[in-house]
């Protein structure tokens, strides 16, 4: 169980510092009325900017910043069987 919340908490730590990461990502200021400024971290999910338009959001960021999130979950859903197996056998 102590594990569990080692987990637990090293997982919400990291999703926080994520989370703090991407508001201030967000919120920065804008430099330039014409230039364009790509939003989010690790992956761009939003872009603004320039005279014409052209921004909008990035699905192709969207989709990879969903994949990592998939990609850690299943890391840690599979992590536990993983450990007792390796607890059973390795002992």
């Amino acid at each position: 169980m102590y594990r569990r919340l080692q987990d637990g908490i090293g997982f919400l730590a990291s999703a926080t510092v994520f989370g703090v990461v991407n508001y201030l990502h967000f919120s920065r200021p804008v430099t330039c009325d014409d230039c364009f400024f790509p939003y989010g971290l690790p992956f761009t999910f939003f872009r603004e900017g320039g005279f014409a338009g052209g921004g909008g959001l990035v699905w192709e960021g969207i989709a990879l910043n969903l994949n990592v999130v998939v990609l850690v979950a299943v890391g840690l859903i599979l992590s536990w069987p993983l450990r007792t197996l390796a607890k059973k056998y390795l002992s």
